[in-house]
């Protein structure tokens, strides 16, 4: 459904100091949505602060950021303090904002999220939630243009690789011809496709290269070769040199074994839990799979993060799937 953009607009006209955030984990839609959005407030004459919920801002997107504008939560008391409106980008639950959610709970400030995911929670915010854009990119592009506020090349890079990544560089299902034409419109106001494609996916580390390769070496099928599904213990990252972010994506190559039609990648997290990501190539709906454990999403991707240990987490979830398959 689309948005009504003047609630936005009024809140914007009544803050001045804007913290921008998005899910913990940030991908491309997050924190391309964020930086485009923080240009045109700034347009506006508002301050705006960055703030990721993770310790790091993932290497694959520091190109997005040149002057270091994104700062991890734990280092931004200041920013936390000063800010009179708080926006959520591509999230709107409360367990995706990690250890920022209970800032934002007791934040005075006003709120708003934007997004366009279906599970979500009540933040306190008004909210600006479109489940049939592709991306949060797009919505945030709606968004500029109802401010008012002009597509700078810096803005249109950051809306591309929202929409690049969140539909898999335009091969997922959810690509539509309004996707390549808003695409067009990005590049015509300076985004650059092969700059981007380069700067996104030819630049893994040895470390992301060889934890691939740990992930491919599990693959294991299940439900007679409709499902694969495959796992990374902490203990993983330093026997690779790798980092908790390089896992982004590596589930897709759980779909690329023919026949399989639901692919899974149980992940044990630093601070404890197992991170549950879920693909589909349709006849299974993995946004409802994943809120029974907690998480949510797309019908074609989603993600949960159950507590347990990494077996137990993977026999549990499998039984729930074997239900619906």
């Amino acid at each position: 459904m689309a948005c009504n953009w003047q609630p936005l607009i009024d809140l914007v006209a009544r803050g001045r100091r804007f913290l921008l955030t998005t899910h913990v984990r940030p991908d491309g839609d997050g924190l391309g949505s964020m930086k485009a959005f923080a240009a045109g407030l700034r347009q506006q004459g508002k301050e705006v602060a960055l703030i990721i919920p993770s310790s790091t801002l993932p290497g694959r997107y520091d190109f997005l950021d040149p002057d270091k504008e994104f700062t991890p939560f734990a280092l931004s008391m200041e920013q936390q303090r000063q800010a009179d409106t708080i926006v959520v980008l591509d999230t709107g639950t409360w367990n995706q904002l990690a250890d920022m959610a209970d800032f934002v709970r007791q934040s005075p400030a006003q709120k708003a999220v934007i997004d366009h995911h279906l599970t979500q929670d009540d933040l306190g915010a008004i909210r600006f939630v479109d489940t049939g854009a592709e991306a949060t990119g797009r919505l945030v592009h709606e968004a500029l243009v109802a401010l008012g506020a002009k597509l700078t090349p810096d803005a249109a890079t950051a809306i591309f690789v929202a929409l690049a990544m969140d539909t898999g560089w335009f091969r997922h299902s959810n690509t539509t011809p309004r996707t390549f034409a808003l695409a067009a419109e990005l590049v015509s106001a300076g985004a650059q496709p092969p700059f981007l494609y380069e700067k996104l996916f030819e630049r893994s580390s040895l470390g992301r290269l060889k934890l691939t390769g740990l992930v491919l070496g599990r693959l294991t099928l299940a439900e007679n070769g409709r499902v694969a599904h495959s796992c990374i213990r902490k203990t993983d990252y330093s026997a690779t040199g790798s980092i908790p972010p390089d896992s982004e994506d590596l589930v897709n190559w759980t779909l690329g074994i023919a026949g399989v039609e639901v692919g899974l990648l149980f992940m044990e997290q630093p601070a404890g839990g197992i991170k549950i990501s879920f693909r589909s190539r349709g006849a299974v709906d993995v946004a409802r799979l994943a809120q029974q454990f907690g998480g949510g999403g797309h019908a074609a991707a989603a993600g949960a993060i159950s507590q347990g240990e990494l077996e137990a987490v993977r026999d549990r979830v499998l039984a729930a799937l074997a239900q619906v398959m």
